[in-house]
């Protein structure tokens, strides 16, 4: 029955980070970079989930962020700082590892257009997190739909360029004369 619970729990999770898909953040031409984002979402999550377990960490916000309140029994020895500051540097150099891997170098086709460039990759990874039609399939070594936490931190890793999206989207309605 526990595992049932935490599996339905997990279930319901899925669900909720569906739910807060933001259709703004869908740019024209994302679907170009779609598969390689659901390459680059898997690995990035089986990084987060090698930080999570190294550090006893059931949460991806605490991995993320780095702050939790009690130590994991393994790490017991050291400080609560220093634990947290260490979680919060492994994080931090795995998203700049991905920012600047799959931001940094434009392709050709795209020189003189790297915003739009940037723009549709930043909207592919937000799409394959949140967007059911897009997401990636559960990988076969979870067997029960609901055996895992979801993790959607991958999609914010381009934050900027995902907060210029909307910026732009939100602009661009406020300029539209309202309707009659």
């Amino acid at each position: 029955a526990g595992s049932h619970t935490h599996g339905s729990a997990d279930h319901l999770m899925i669900e909720q980070h569906r739910k807060c898909y933001d259709a703004d953040l869908c740019v024209p031409g994302f679907e170009e970079f779609c598969q390689e984002a659901i390459l680059c979402k898997t690995d990035y999550d089986s990084s987060l989930r090698n930080i999570m377990k190294k550090y006893q960490l059931r949460k991806e916000e605490e991995a993320v962020g780095g702050f939790f309140v009690k130590l994991p029994r393994s790490q017991r020895r050291r400080s609560l700082h220093d634990v947290q500051l260490k979680v919060r540097q492994e994080a931090t150099r795995l998203r700049q590892h991905y920012l600047a891997d799959e931001f940094d170098d434009v392709p050709l086709k795209y020189r003189g257009n790297e915003e739009e460039y940037r723009r549709r990759k930043s909207s592919a990874w937000y799409i394959i997190t949140y967007h059911a039609k897009y997401a990636p399939p559960v990988p076969r070594h979870y067997p029960r739909e609901g055996s895992r936490p979801e993790l959607v931190s991958f999609a914010w890793i381009p934050f900027r360029h995902l907060c210029a999206i909307k910026e732009e989207k939100l602009l661009a309605r406020s300029r539209r004369p309202p309707h009659s």
